[in-house]
């Protein structure tokens, strides 16, 4: 098992309360560039929320971790038999059993906003 030095990114968010909007910025585009390698692999994360991706708070690098809930699934199959993840940064369709790579980024645009706007 691989260690992630760091700490989660609500952590980090408390942390770093003076983050710039660049580093807001490179930081949503880590994100959303591990969720692309994830769903090019074909991964649904299924619980994308601050807690589980890890930042490392001197080079900002960052790690998706908790891949607990996550399935694999064809691109653009719909696929959920009971519903999971996390209630504040589950999409909507979750709730009627429906989840895609699609969902995943709703979750991401919630994050965005924290990140952006500084509210939790």
């Amino acid at each position: 098992m691989e260690y992630l030095p760091g700490v989660d990114l609500m952590s980090f968010l408390r942390m770093q309360l003076d983050l710039s909007v660049a580093d807001r910025k490179y930081l949503l585009t880590n994100i959303l560039m591990g969720l692309k390698d994830c769903h090019e692999s074909g991964v649904i994360h299924r619980d994308i929320k601050p807690q589980n991706i890890i930042v490392d708070v001197h080079t900002y690098q960052m790690k998706l971790i908790d891949f607990g809930l996550s399935l694999q699934a064809e691109k653009g199959s719909k696929v959920c038999r009971n519903k999971c993840g996390t209630v504040g940064y589950m999409a909507p369709e979750v709730f009627q059993r429906s989840y895609s790579e699609k969902s995943d980024i709703f979750s991401f645009g919630i994050i965005a906003h924290l990140l952006l706007m500084g509210s939790n």
